[in-house]
């Protein structure tokens, strides 16, 4: 049945959308480094041929097909934590002074930006058929290894929030934040 939001032929050109996504990208970050100077054709062409050679490599259209919507729902959280801090009363100049001197906030983005992208090199590269990588099926398609007893995207999602890992993630983070914390500079006033 045909819907105003069928968006299933848009799955057919999902290479396309993932190598002008690299194309842009890089094209983006080449103009803003000005790695080969102000040679703007230079840029495009490395980002074309870039696009192009991520385009030829299937596990790789894959894996920025999968991130690709994680990442957009990230942007639209910090969108919207900015303009509720902005609603709040903040200028322009609060939010870049709170992006210069609180780190945290870069960290937490880079953390959320890792594990998405190690959600999606496992999901494309770790979620194989009835044998994967360490884990042995018996004939009724359970899982006869380990305790999470799955394959695929769900045994990535039930190791990530496993409570030994949860606790691990946890100590980590903790110790993180105390080492920035104690290797600040300290403001007297």
């Amino acid at each position: 049945m045909a819907t105003i939001l069928d968006t299933g032929l848009l799955d057919k050109f999902s290479f396309l959308f993932s190598m002008l996504l690299i194309m842009l990208l890089m094209y983006g970050i080449l103009e803003y480094t000005k790695f080969f100077g102000d040679r703007q054709g230079l840029h495009i062409l490395i980002a074309f041929m870039l696009g192009v050679i991520l385009l030829l490599v299937p596990s790789v259209n894959e894996v920025i097909s999968t991130i690709t919507p994680w990442f957009v729902l990230l942007f639209i959280f910090i969108l919207l934590m900015v303009i509720a801090y902005k609603m709040l009363g903040a200028t322009d100049a609060d939010l870049k002074d709170a992006m210069i001197h609180n780190k945290s906030i870069i960290y937490w983005i880079m953390i959320f930006s890792v594990i998405i992208l190690l959600g999606g090199l496992g999901k494309v590269f770790f979620s194989g058929g009835d044998n994967a990588i360490g884990v042995t099926v018996n004939e009724t398609g359970t899982s006869t290894e380990g305790d999470v007893g799955e394959t695929g995207v769900s045994a990535f999602y039930a190791t990530l929030f496993h409570p030994k890992v949860l606790g691990l993630i946890f100590v980590l983070l903790i110790g993180v934040f105390t080492i920035t914390t104690l290797t600040g500079k300290v403001k007297l006033d």
